[in-house]
């Protein structure tokens, strides 16, 4: 048990550290891995699939290989800014549009991604494993938005914050107990009460 718990804690201190990196990292892999090989005509597995539903998406203004090297370009692009971690937040917005586009042909080509009712083609099982894609990023996105901020640095005190507690209100003696030297302080030197009208 001890080891166990041992092994626990040490697997909870790098989930709490890196954890979220990892997971950035890992998407990142994946979309270089899949959106690469649609650069090679017929490399890419889902190459078809991707190319019908970008020109059905766009009615036709992209097709056959362009869509395809578009669809890889957009997807690697992605990949290599989540690699990377820079304009992390407007990747992620990026990434989640396109996970919204691959869920499509569900519904645009059903003969293709199901089997029959519930039970999925190879090809609609490479779709619906996106959802843990898009929970990953909602992660990911929900921790950056909670990462506590650094303190902002302190302030210097205005000039006259130094003096503040000698003002006349609130100078520390009275004129009888004045020290020679306060007199010398010239006009910042309070009034002698003896003296005063």
């Amino acid at each position: 048990m001890r080891i166990y718990a041992r092994t626990v804690r040490a697997l909870e201190q790098l989930s709490a550290s890196l954890g979220i990196t990892l997971l950035r990292i890992s998407i990142g892999l994946i979309y270089v891995w899949f959106g690469a090989p649609k650069f090679v005509p017929g490399l890419s597995p889902a190459e078809s699939l991707a190319a019908d539903t970008t020109e059905r998406l766009t009615f036709g203004l992209l097709s056959g290989g362009t869509a395809s090297v578009l669809t890889g370009a957009l997807e690697t692009a992605i990949g290599l800014l989540l690699i990377s971690g820079h304009a992390l937040a407007p990747t992620l917005l990026l990434q989640l549009a396109h996970m919204a586009g691959t869920f499509t042909p569900l519904l645009l080509f059903p003969d293709r991604t199901w089997e029959t009712y519930g039970i999925c083609t190879l090809e609609g099982q490479y779709i619906l494993k996106n959802l843990v894609l898009v929970a990953a990023s909602l992660v990911i996105i929900g921790h950056s938005r909670n990462r506590p901020q650094p303190p902002p640095p302190p302030e210097d005190p205005p000039p006259c914050a130094r003096d503040s507690a000698y003002d006349a209100g609130d100078w520390p003696w009275t004129a009888r107990e004045q020290p020679a030297h306060a007199h010398a302080r010239g006009p910042d030197t309070p009034p002698d009460d003896r003296n005063t009208p």
